[in-house]
């Protein structure tokens, strides 16, 4: 009878070790998931509305939009030129938003005229990183609809900020 109870004894040790060990696995499961997702804006002129995808493909089926500032999160996969976003209101709770709208900072919406200075013509471009859409020379205006401490949405395109100067306000422009 003694050999029986120590076996048992064994067996239940095992079993509780091991159940310590799934709930461990669980958790440390959730912690990585929650830890490995971070957080971006959306980037775009105000009256815009950035595609939520449900593939990372250009044409895939559009599940909803992001207005400009949208806070999102990523969970790190990235795939032709999209961020996997999750935590989103639609259906799935996930989709893929265009890298060409993200930014890591938090963007404003100062609404105000500014001045290129650059020493050179600037590059307007279509989108964060795009496609150069048009030349802007030294002294050339543009207005401000939204910005981040890299780039700012302006009526010419994607600029960076660096190259500009704010020299007023909505309420100046003519």
């Amino acid at each position: 009878m003694f050999k029986n109870d120590n076996r048992m004894t064994v067996i239940l040790l095992l079993l509780f070790v091991l159940a310590l060990m799934i709930i461990a696995v669980m958790c440390l499961d959730v912690a990585i998931s929650e830890s490995e997702t971070e957080d971006a804006y959306i980037i775009c002129n105000p009256e815009s509305i950035v595609n939520i995808h449900a593939n990372p493909k250009k044409k895939s089926a559009v599940e909803g939009g992001f207005y400009a500032g949208t806070l999102i999160h990523l969970d790190g996969k990235k795939k032709n030129g999209f961020y996997h976003c999750v935590n989103v209101s639609n259906e799935t709770g996930e989709g893929w938003v265009s890298s060409k709208y993200v930014v890591f900072d938090e963007p404003t919406f100062p609404n105000c005229q500014a001045i290129v200075v650059s020493k050179g013509r600037l590059a307007a471009r279509a989108s964060v990183n795009g496609k150069r859409i048009r030349w802007l020379k030294p002294g050339n205006t543009v207005f401000i609809y939204c910005q981040t401490e890299e780039w700012a949405v302006t009526d010419k395109g994607y600029v960076k900020t660096e190259y500009l100067e704010v020299i007023g306000d909505k309420n100046e422009i003519n």
